[in-house]
């Protein structure tokens, strides 16, 4: 851990926040690397998972000015992952429940509560859509779940699902000045490793994609695949090898030509300069 320090004053200023609360961050951290299968967190009601929000519940939440439960986030947080980019397109209550593991009749009953409090609107037999009010704090949460995933996949060298989990947990206490620290400190990523948007804060543009392509990196370095700009069949081959997104890749050696040898969880991969130029990563920081 202690390499992992930084000296710059923007390091240092997140350090202290996140050094602040030290006792509830060593709390969560227990919990996860004790969990039998790190999917048990990926699940917002597990008993882990329940544990873990326990410990963390009143962190930042003066800050926050909270007026949510957890439950009550990630209800609204599944609903905005389910239509990414949907506008005016109810989600159907199946679905809900599916991506949440819970009955449909759980999910009746917050619902009817989420359009009593204004976040969500309800029509019978086509399902649930966000109002603006629940799109901007579910913009919120997401932002801050997956910015957190940068910062533990790009500093603190954490596999991809491990940093997820994790995330799952820290969106809920975070602060809007936080998160706003965190982006500025990570250089304002748009994508997390799962190659999904961060949403950025109001009034601010978003390309639709981040990273550098393989080719910008020298024998040696490595980095997280973020995404591949290919084809069907090449992405299939390439996928195949072992590169996909939250991936790790390392480059091990440089052609005269510009190919590529690439090494990654699977084995390692010769990749002409054209074809590796489609893969994009976020680089590893030293």
């Amino acid at each position: 851990m202690l390499g992992l320090l930084r000296t710059s004053p923007e390091y240092q200023s997140l350090l202290e926040l996140v050094l602040g609360n030290f006792g509830n961050l060593i709390n969560i951290v227990m919990n996860v690397s004790k969990a039998d299968d790190i999917q048990q967190l990926s699940n917002p009601y597990s008993s882990a998972t329940l544990m873990g929000r326990h410990n963390f519940g009143a962190l930042f939440l003066m800050a926050n000015q909270i007026t949510l439960s957890a439950s009550e986030e990630m209800y609204l947080v599944t609903i905005r992952k389910i239509c990414e980019d949907c506008t005016d397109t109810p989600i159907p209550i199946p679905e809900i429940a599916a991506g949440l593991d819970v009955q449909p009749v759980s999910v009746n009953q917050m619902v009817k509560k989420l359009v009593e409090m204004g976040l969500v609107n309800y029509t019978p037999y086509k399902g649930v859509e966000l109002t603006p009010e629940g799109r901007t704090i579910s913009n919120r949460i997401l932002r801050h779940r997956r910015l957190w995933e940068v910062f533990l996949v790009r500093d603190l060298q954490m596999e991809v699902e491990a940093a997820d989990a994790l995330a799952c947990h820290l969106e809920h206490i975070t602060a809007v000045n936080v998160g706003d620290r965190l982006s500025a400190f990570l250089d304002h990523p748009t994508v997390c490793y799962h190659g999904d948007p961060i949403p950025q804060i109001e009034g601010a543009s978003q390309d639709p994609f981040e990273g550098q392509p393989l080719t910008n990196l020298q024998a040696g370095e490595g980095g997280t695949l973020i995404c591949i700009d290919a084809d069907g069949p090449t992405a299939d081959f390439l996928a195949a090898e072992g590169f996909h997104p939250g991936a790790r890749l390392t480059v091990l050696a440089v052609g005269s030509r510009g190919e590529v040898l690439a090494e990654s969880p699977q084995g390692r991969v010769q990749l002409a300069e054209g074809l590796a130029a489609q893969i994009r990563v976020g680089k590893s920081v030293p």
